[in-house]
């Protein structure tokens, strides 16, 4: 779920890593990823502007995330995926970051039969990939957010975002929603998590 989420949301990978039970809720029909470093005094952010509250996707809820959350037995203040912290270098990616690269790896070796491996595909790539739809989808000016990033120096941006409220969660997740891949793409997401399902039983 971790790489589909950041996919969808351009979270950082210790941004989701750290995710504690209690960072996603429900607001007023709208199912939010809470960006924070409350519950866990191990958890961290960029800068100031990477606290922020992000919709889930329509796509990932189509896919089953929230369900999948919803099943979870967990504590207030657990980690979601399980992942404990390492240390100040490593918080809590490390894991995730190793697993994405093995995917990454028999990805290209199984299924796209190549025997070089893309090292300048990292996790961070995904980020990448939504800043590329999302501008085509509504602008620079969400991305910024989404992004977690401050735009104090974007004038060109100054009168936008001062009548942007970022707290209005059905509009953002309206706009969020806007990000699309194409059609063989999201076919492709359901199969890999249908077939995760299957191994996970």
């Amino acid at each position: 779920w971790i790489p589909l989420i950041s996919l969808f949301s351009s979270c950082r990978l210790n941004e989701l890593c750290q995710l504690c039970y209690g960072d996603i809720r429900e607001e007023k029909g709208v199912w939010i990823l809470d960006i924070t470093t409350e519950e866990d005094s191990n958890k961290a952010v960029k800068t100031v502007n990477a606290h922020r509250s992000i919709p889930v996707h329509q796509t990932l809820i189509d896919l089953g995330f929230i369900e999948y959350f919803k099943s979870l037995k967990l504590a207030p203040g657990s980690n979601i995926w399980g992942l404990k912290y390492e240390d100040k270098r490593n918080k809590y990616g490390r894991p995730m970051s190793r697993a994405f690269a093995k995917l990454r790896d028999r990805i290209f070796k199984e299924v796209l039969k190549r025997e070089r491996k893309p090292r300048t595909k990292v996790f961070h790539s995904l980020r990448h990939t939504f800043a590329t739809f999302a501008r085509q989808a509504f602008g620079s000016d969400l991305v910024t957010y989404f992004d977690g990033h401050s735009d104090d120096d974007d004038k060109k941006n100054e009168t936008t975002n001062r009548y942007i409220k970022y707290n209005d969660y059905q509009w953002l997740k309206s706009e969020l929603d806007k990000v699309t891949f194409p059609e063989e793409v999201n076919k492709l997401f359901k199969r890999w998590i249908e077939q995760l399902n299957k191994d996970s039983k």
